[in-house]
């Protein structure tokens, strides 16, 4: 196992070997099993050459705020790699296209991206600190850990209905299915695709997607806001209690809450002119 630190000596291309040193500035070379990989340095675009690293395990990889060039391209493409942990902290304005193959027991931790961060592979444990960052074709198959501070666009490619998703703060726009979500913080717009359980703490959750279902929503805290979009939509199981709040008025009363409401405290604002039947409501 060695360092390669990306310099760009030669060019922008990842298979040179003159374009790594081994982080001291000695002789490096084109990266290879078990190596860190570090972008840490200098200002060199890194965009082409970019699927040479897509069958090779690399230890980790990481990018610093002081590596302020570009990595991979809306043209160019991405940058594959197979890796452990991958940590992002880029505080330049540069967009950087990653698209790894993350083993099962390590993560991909974006701590901060003044620029966009745009990701596509298999990343099984995904955590979103703060940053901008899109999910174009990401597989999330065990945790999505999304906050403080985050802005996230997730495409409706993704696949994130089989990870245990967990939300504390930040701005995030979902066009994908999701599965079991624990909300804190932030806010959270479910765009298209359907919702799995959802449990609110705090927050707030715009389940805006037109003719889905959300299989049920248990809101304790925060808000449930479904007020914003016309289109319908189906609640399996609606449950409140404590300080939480739920929309139901979206201007066209034909949200349908399928096992009706249960009612333990809180606030919810009902269409206008519609009628309860109170055994839909359970004390």
């Amino acid at each position: 196992m060695a360092i390669r630190r990306w310099t760009g000596a030669t060019s922008g291309t990842v298979n040179l070997a003159g374009n790594f040193d081994d982080g001291n500035g000695g002789a490096g070379g084109i990266p290879v099993a078990g190596d860190d990989v570090y972008y840490t340095y200098g200002a060199v675009d890194c965009d082409a050459g970019l699927a040479t690293l897509a069958a090779v395990a690399l230890g980790s990889l990481t990018i610093s705020e002081d590596y302020t060039g570009t990595i991979g391209g809306s043209v160019a493409g991405y940058l594959q790699f197979q890796a452990g942990d991958v940590f992002i902290n880029s505080h330049s304005s540069s967009d950087h296209y990653l698209q790894p193959t993350v083993n099962a027991s390590d993560l991909l931790m974006v701590l901060s991206a003044q620029g966009g961060i745009h990701l596509k592979g298999t990343i099984p444990r995904l955590h979103l600190l703060d940053g901008v960052v899109t999910l174009t074709t990401v597989a999330c198959g065990t945790e999505l850990l999304i906050g403080p501070a985050p802005a996230v666009t997730i495409i409706s490619d993704c696949t994130i209905n089989g990870c245990a998703i967990s939300v504390t703060g930040g701005s995030i726009s979902c066009a994908a299915a999701h599965g079991t979500m624990t909300m804190r913080g932030g806010t959270w717009t479910q765009t298209d695709g359907n919702g799995g359980a959802t449990i609110m703490w705090g927050g707030t959750y715009k389940p805006n997607s037109k003719q889905d279902t959300f299989t049920s929503i248990a809101c304790h805290a925060g808000y449930v806001d479904c007020s914003e979009c016309p289109d319908p939509r189906t609640i399996t199981d609606l449950s409140l209690d404590g300080s939480g709040a739920v929309d139901l008025d979206n201007g066209a009363a034909n949200i349908i809450v399928t096992n009706g409401i249960v009612f333990n405290g809180g606030s919810i604002n009902f269409p206008k002119g519609v009628r309860i039947a109170m055994t839909d409501l359970e004390y």
